[in-house]
């Protein structure tokens, strides 16, 4: 329902509600008249059935009855119209058909149950008078519902501002969780390994054995150094089997 459509209830409230009687005597009228004596036949008996108090009472009291309950009851006013433009064809009918009646064979309203002045009045109150004050009313709701006032365009104008201001947080919701979405797919950055540093030089080639080194080519530190050391010359004479050299250095 676009804004301008809108229509504030009590438009249409007291034109409905008066509707709503008039609509119910319509079709009630003509079965309980005739027990007072005030109506058309058949007489002396309330409730008593014929096709044209059918047709030409209840079916219209109906329709005027729908068509008050929509004006009352609806906010658009297309539905509103329309629920008076309904009263307005019945109310028609009810001052129509009753006197097109006579022109078809069809079912007709009886015979008028007083005379004189008292047939006028029956005629007013069951058919032309309420169908006359049926369509008024049905016609001023009408015309009430066709001006669109200065409070509907200040309606409309706030339900414009409202249902843009849903859709700008619609749309900024939107972003927010496209936003979020994007940021879940994108891989949080890595930092590059830094290379581990040796805390001592890198050697490539091991030691070289030192002298008289008996245990897999590293020195001995038990083994004589400098001027005691083993590997001095020795003296022929003084070379015995199995004999170490203990000369001291002279």
């Amino acid at each position: 329902m676009t804004a301008i459509n809108r229509v504030p209830r009590t438009r249409g409230a007291l034109s409905g509600a008066l509707l709503v009687v008039l609509g119910l005597w319509a079709a009630l009228a003509p079965f309980v008249g005739p027990s007072a004596d005030f109506g058309y036949t058949p007489g002396g008996d309330t409730w008593i059935w014929t096709d044209g108090r059918g047709v030409f009472s209840v079916l219209p009291g109906a329709v005027t009855v729908v068509g008050a309950l929509l004006l009352v009851v609806s906010a658009s006013r297309v539905i509103a119209a329309f629920g008076a433009g309904l009263a307005v064809v019945a109310g028609a009918w009810l001052v129509v058909g009753p006197t097109l009646s006579p022109l078809w064979n069809g079912p007709g309203i009886g015979t008028p149950l007083g005379s004189g002045d008292r047939q006028i009045a029956e005629q007013l109150t069951f058919f032309t008078g309420a169908g006359v004050l049926i369509v008024y009313l049905a016609a001023m709701a009408l015309g009430r519902l066709a001006v669109v006032g200065v409070r509907e365009t200040n309606l409309a104008e706030r339900h414009a501002e409202a249902a843009q201001a849903h859709r700008d947080r619609d749309l900024q919701r939107d972003d927010l969780h496209r936003d979020d979405l994007h940021r879940d797919d994108v891989p949080e950055p890595t930092r590059p390994m830094e290379p581990v540093r040796d805390t001592e030089p890198f050697r490539d080639t091991e030691p070289e054995p030192g002298p008289h080194d008996e245990y897999n080519g590293r020195p001995d530190a038990s083994v004589p150094q400098g001027r005691y050391a083993l590997d001095r010359p020795v003296h022929a004479d003084q070379k015995v089997a199995g004999a170490r050299n203990t000369r001291p250095d002279i």
